[in-house]
């Protein structure tokens, strides 16, 4: 995401974080098993189909809102970004060939491609750049009746510049939601908001639009 969201918002964050953090069936044992912070970012970063939701708000500045879809190799992303009364968004498709990342991009009513090394392509579904989240010391006890993780008071995570606090991670079934406060120091200039993700391991369809 580090790819598409940089243009788009002055360089002010790039935001990827996601997973569950709460016991979940093993249906090869049949009982219930409390997943840790770390095997659910194994769990995420190793699944094929997934659909994917970020909501963020710079408090009196911009909102972004990304949804993405990834089936296999390949994976749609469309952002929107509302900020001082505009609004932009941008619509991409990618697909892994071997080695090779061909990207497809929106030019007016057609599309374009572009083929670029996988060694030096951005994965916009990975959460490699957050994976300092999934530190379990981040977290307290998981809480039956709130069905959350929350993170330790006076605790943080800082990746790409964008500090986060007040964390909770949640599931339901393989639907996962995180919040979290965020803070974005940018050329000095220091700016808060929130951050919202949905993750929904799935089973999805990418269809590669014709060229």
């Amino acid at each position: 995401m580090k790819k598409l969201f940089k243009p788009l918002t002055l360089a002010l964050a790039a935001l990827l974080m996601a997973g569950s953090l709460i016991s979940c069936d093993d249906s090869a044992s049949g009982s219930n098993k409390t997943l840790t912070p770390e095997d659910v970012y194994e769990k995420v970063e190793n699944a094929e189909d997934l659909k994917m939701t970020i909501e963020m708000e710079i408090t009196d500045f911009m909102t972004t809102t990304m949804t993405a879809e990834k089936d296999g190799d390949k994976s749609y992303i469309k952002a929107v970004v509302e900020m001082m009364g505009m609004s932009q968004s941008s619509e991409t498709y990618t697909e892994a060939k071997g080695d090779t990342i061909v990207t497809y991009t929106q030019d007016g009513d057609s599309w374009i491609t572009e083929e670029s090394s996988a060694d030096e392509t951005v994965d916009d579904t990975s959460l490699e750049s957050f994976k300092e989240l999934f530190n379990s010391a981040n977290f307290g006890e998981y809480n039956k009746e709130t069905g959350r993780y929350e993170m330790k008071q006076d605790t943080s995570v800082t990746a790409d510049g964008t500090t986060l606090t007040e964390a909770y991670i949640e599931i339901d079934g393989n639907t996962f939601e995180i919040y979290a406060k965020i803070d974005v120091d940018e050329s000095g200039v220091s700016m808060t908001g929130t951050m919202k993700i949905t993750i929904e391991l799935t089973d999805v369809s990418v269809t590669l639009p014709e060229v």
